[in-house]
C-alpha cells in the first residue's frame, strides 16, 4: 500500500514537473512576443514623429537582446539583433566598443552572466532567476533541501518574509 502510494506521488510528481517545464516555456514564449509587440509599437510611433520619448537607449536595447535570446550571445550578435531591430548603431563613434562596455556593465550588475565560448571569446546571457517556495517542514527536510540544491551553481536560501525559525 506504502509503495504504490509512494509510485502515485512520484508519477505525480514526474508529470507536474513535465506540466511546469512547459509553462515556463509558454510564459518565456508570450514575454518574447510581448517584448517584441513593444517594440515594434515603439518604433512605430518613432518613424511617424508620435514617439514621447527620446531614444532608446543602448543599455535597454542590449537588455531586449539577452532577455529575447534563448542562447547566449556574442557581442557581434547583439550588434547584429540591434541592428536587425532598428537601433540607431550610428550615433556611436565605435559601437562594438559600446556594446562591449554595456555588456560587462550588466554582469556587473548581475543582470546577465559571462560564459566563455569553446573556441574562444565570450557570450553573454540574461540572468535567470529560479524561486522555490517551501512550507516551514519542508525547511526543516535537509534531505529536500539538499536535492534542491544540489547541482546549482550558486544558490541561496532566504525564508519567507514575515516568518522566524522556530
Amino acid at each position: 500500500m506504502v509503495r504504490a502510494s509512494r509510485r502515485r506521488l512520484r508519477l505525480l510528481e514526474r508529470e507536474l514537473a513535465k506540466l511546469e517545464a512547459h509553462r515556463a516555456e509558454i510564459e518565456r514564449t508570450i514575454a518574447r512576443l510581448r517584448r517584441a509587440g513593444e517594440w515594434l509599437r515603439r518604433e512605430s510611433l518613432e518613424r511617424t514623429g508620435r514617439s514621447r520619448n527620446k531614444r532608446r537607449s543602448l543599455t535597454d536595447a542590449c537588455r531586449a537582446a539577452l532577455r529575447t535570446s534563448r542562447q547566449p550571445l556574442t557581442p557581434l550578435e547583439v550588434r547584429l539583433f540591434l541592428a536587425h531591430a532598428g537601433f540607431d548603431l550610428d550615433r556611436f563613434v565605435n559601437p562594438m566598443s559600446a556594446i562591449h562596455t554595456v555588456l560587462k556593465r550588466l554582469v556587473r550588475q548581475n543582470e546577465a552572466i559571462e560564459r566563455p565560448k569553446p573556441a574562444g571569446g565570450r557570450s553573454y546571457a540574461w540572468r535567470q532567476v529560479k524561486v522555490v517556495a517551501l512550507s516551514e517542514a519542508q525547511l526543516q527536510d535537509g534531505k529536500l533541501l539538499d536535492r534542491l540544491l544540489a547541482g546549482a551553481t550558486a544558490a541561496s536560501l532566504e525564508r519567507p518574509r514575515g516568518r522566524r525559525p522556530s
